[in-house]
């Protein structure tokens, strides 16, 4: 499964189509998500984050691979802070597993019915953080949403650490 969070946690993407043990980065690479995306049709001018399983590019951030951060302190702090703002999809599905313990044991769903057990809760989950949101109660692992514009072209990684 792979998901796109909002810098508050609710998911804005998922694609749970793949199931077995399908790399994330695969299941991106075939989802309509990643289209919209690399296309430029979804959400002009931000840019995912994604681990060191995925590829760089225009529109997914990925971290600096470690012998380049070892010799460049720039690029092992970009790392630490790109580290830091994936914290939030990992606190993401964190709290979606602890919601809804059956994630916990999907081996014995059909597939199908994983699919529609993982989508409904995903959707209770995001309306648990809006009713939060609207009660006031702080959510945690909130993390600050910054927007770059890098000129068209460049190295959007590279564009980023430049502006740390």
């Amino acid at each position: 499964m792979v998901a796109i969070t909002d810098a508050r946690g609710r998911f804005l993407y998922i694609d749970c189509r793949f199931p077995g043990r399908c790399h994330d980065s695969a299941i991106w690479t075939r989802s309509d998500g990643s289209r919209l995306f690399e296309d430029g049709h979804a959400a002009p001018g931000y840019r995912l984050l994604g681990d060191s399983g995925f590829r760089n590019s225009s529109s997914v951030v990925t971290p600096y691979r470690d012998a380049a951060a070892r010799a460049d302190e720039r690029k092992a702090a970009f790392n630490l802070e790109h580290s830091h703002a994936r914290i939030v999809v990992e606190q993401a599905f964190g709290t979606l597993k602890r919601r809804f313990p059956l994630l916990y044991n999907v081996a014995r769903l059909e597939p199908p019915t994983l699919q529609l057990y993982i989508v409904a809760s995903v959707v209770l989950y995001n309306i648990g953080i809006t009713l939060e949101a609207q009660n006031g109660q702080p959510l945690s692992g909130r993390l600050r949403a910054t927007v770059l514009h890098p000129p068209p072209g460049s190295d959007v990684r590279d564009f980023m650490m430049s502006n740390m």
